[in-house]
């Protein structure tokens, strides 16, 4: 009871004391001046508030919080003013000129790229295709199946059997010349009978029997003045022999088993596809691609168009620009390369027949060999009846012979030629090709073999001459000379009492 009386009042008396001191006699008083100057001074002598001041500016420095002064903002505009790159961009600035947008020419030409280019040609036929689920009727499918037609050798042959079996006209079987050869069997047997009335009358006359003429016939056949004298008529004719059904057969036949034409024909298809590839759109850029890609062509391309230029940019002058167009009027690849892009394989009508198209498709159709070998395999090979010049179809085989001359050919070719007219150099282009010739890498090769074999003589710097100082030091050969002049040294007093 006693000890639990103790440990209450221990209790209570803690409690007590801690409610007092709880409780500050003193409230905060105002910051003065006293209080704030000795709160600086204790803050300057802490030491850990130094340390944290120290690690807060650590690694800044003072320079960057430097205001600049005049003499370095005038070293600033100097260095500015000097600058390269900026010297550049003012140039690039002055080179440019500003576009005038929706030109009447830059619009004709972007008309002009736009039909000419093959992305619109294909988008087309994708949108085309689309709208469409058949591909019957379509130009591209039609083009590409009279193309097969005129290509296969079996409808060829078709056409040229049908041909052959058809009657054709035959001039021997026309009444004017029955009655012409009528008249002539009657002129002939008038002057036979006058002749015969002039011979002896005292020979027999023996009746024109049938046997008698088949005598007769036979012993001028074997008759060998007869036989010579038919010859010597004969001799240097161009005796013509008709094309029956069996000797074209029997031709076709030698042809097809002779080992020479075989062979022919394995040389001219070795190397050749066995599948004939329609010029589609597709198989263009594929082939285009593959140009692109070609190493050779890329060589090519960068010798002609790259090497040997100027480094200044010369494409933005309207000089230049006429220059590169007249080049590419006159560049024969240019030509050849545009009339495959678009003329050749597309089966669209265009609009109106003009000049150029006219006269590009007299020009193909008369440099193509293949149409020309047509018409002689169809219409002269093979024809031996000897007709007279009147008859229609000797007239147009003697104009086909005339077209398909070699002759013909040649003045077709030179006029053609005598009407292309080539323009004058502008001074633009002049400078061009002074400029390729400077830079040149012939002039520079010229120049190498001009100075090759001469000796330059190289003044002796005081560089030059250190080095050979250095390099007679260092060297292992002198080194060996020097060791090699030893001084002699007298013999010790040992070797010499030895």
């Amino acid at each position: 009871m006693k000890n639990a009386t103790a440990l209450i009042s221990e209790i209570k008396y803690k409690g007590a004391g801690k409610e007092e001191s709880s409780k500050c006699l003193y409230a905060q008083m105002p910051a003065t001046i006293d209080t704030v100057f000795a709160k600086e001074v204790s803050q300057i002598q802490s030491q850990k508030y130094y340390k944290h001041k120290h690690d807060v500016e650590k690694g800044k420095s003072n320079y960057s919080s430097m205001q600049e002064p005049p003499e370095v903002k005038h070293a600033m505009e100097v260095n500015r003013n000097q600058s390269t790159v900026l010297y550049k961009k003012d140039a690039l600035s002055m080179h440019r000129y500003t576009e005038i947008a929706d030109r009447l020419d830059i619009k004709k030409a972007t008309q002009t790229s736009r039909l000419v280019s093959n992305v619109e040609y294909k988008n087309d036929a994708k949108a085309a295709a689309a709208m469409k689920t058949s591909i019957i009727g379509r130009p591209d499918i039609e083009h590409a199946k009279e193309v097969s037609k005129l290509t296969s050798q079996i409808n060829y042959k078709d056409k040229y059997i049908k041909e052959g079996k058809r009657h054709h006209y035959n001039p021997q079987e026309s009444a004017s010349f029955r009655q012409l050869q009528t008249a002539n069997a009657l002129a002939s047997n008038v002057k036979y009978k006058l002749d015969l009335q002039r011979i002896n009358r005292t020979a027999s006359h023996l009746p024109n029997l049938l046997h008698l003429e088949h005598a007769l016939t036979a012993s001028k056949l074997q008759s060998a003045y007869e036989y010579k004298k038919q010859f010597e008529k004969s001799k240097g004719h161009y005796h013509l022999a008709l094309d029956t059904s069996e000797q074209l057969h029997h031709k076709e036949n030698k042809i097809l088993q002779s080992q020479v034409k075989y062979k022919e024909e394995y040389e001219k298809s070795k190397g050749k596809s066995m599948l004939e590839v329609m010029e589609t759109p597709n198989y263009l850029a594929t082939k285009e691609a593959q140009n692109l890609q070609s190493e050779k062509e890329y060589r090519r391309d960068y010798d002609e168009a790259i090497k040997g230029r100027m480094s200044v940019d010369l494409d933005m002058t309207p000089s230049y620009l006429h220059a590169k167009h007249v080049s590419s009027l006159l560049n024969e690849k240019e030509y050849r390369k545009e009339w495959e892009e678009n003329i050749k394989g597309k089966g669209l009508a265009l609009a109106g027949d003009t000049p150029d198209r006219v006269r590009v498709r007299n020009a193909s159709q008369i440099l193509n060999e293949r149409e020309y070998k047509k018409d002689f395999e169809t219409q002269i090979k093979g024809k031996g009846m000897e007709l007279s010049a009147d008859v229609l179809d000797i007239k147009r085989a003697m104009k086909a012979s005339e077209v398909a001359s070699q002759k013909k050919y040649k003045d077709e070719a030179e006029k053609m030629l005598s009407t292309v007219t080539t323009l004058a150099d502008t001074p633009e282009m002049e400078r061009v090709k002074e400029n390729q010739k400077n830079v040149s890498m012939i002039q520079y090769t010229a120049d190498l073999k001009s100075l090759k074999g001469k000796v330059i003589a190289v003044i002796e710097t005081p560089e030059i001459r250190l080095a050979k100082e250095n390099c007679m030091k260092f060297s292992d050969v002198k080194y060996k000379e020097e060791v090699g002049q030893g001084t002699s040294i007298s013999d010790p007093f040992d070797l010499k009492r030895v």
